[in-house]
């Protein structure tokens, strides 16, 4: 299944040249995050043993997250966001997203109240393929069949890891 994966993302990431820079820096931090939602899933499981709550296990996420978000931001420019540097756009925009996300959370951590990592976890890293149709129905992306191909590979390798962990 990791076989899988890392051929799906290395086929995603190709092309006559090679891998660029800013390309493997892209794979060291898309690996990176998908450590860390593996772990988030893990741990997420573990806390809802002991507090069975999926809204209060996402807003402790957000909380989190945008507390680290205000952190780091602080650590690259010196500075807190102001709220006149806003775009109204942008601000619209960033509430919408964090809307769905925030239901998509929500619908993770109540499946992981409800189920197991190993049935829950495929099932969330199968988001590519909304990624992909997504781009396809906005017209933002050309794509293309290695693009299809490699989606479907990085999936399938994380429903064979699913599987594998599951025995």
């Amino acid at each position: 299944g990791t076989f899988f994966t890392v051929a799906g993302v290395i086929l995603l990431s190709w092309n006559r040249q090679g891998i660029s820079t800013i390309v493997k820096s892209a794979l060291l931090f898309a690996t990176g995050a998908a450590v860390i939602r593996g772990i988030n899933q893990t741990v997420g499981k573990f806390g809802l043993n002991f507090m069975p709550n999926p809204f209060m296990a996402g807003f402790i996420s957000f909380i989190v997250a945008f507390f680290s978000a205000i952190l780091w931001y602080r650590f690259r420019n010196g500075h807190l966001p102001l709220p006149y540097r806003l775009h109204r756009k942008g601000v619209l925009l960033f509430t919408l997203i964090g809307v769905g996300i925030g239901i998509a959370v929500w619908c993770m951590y109540g499946a992981l109240a409800l189920g197991q990592v190993v049935v829950v976890a495929p099932i969330v890293g199968a988001y590519p393929m909304f990624a992909l149709l997504t781009a396809v129905i906005f017209k933002q992306e050309s794509v293309t069949r290695r693009i299809v191909m490699g989606v479907f590979i990085v999936v399938g390798g994380g429903v064979l890891i699913s599987i594998g962990s599951a025995y």
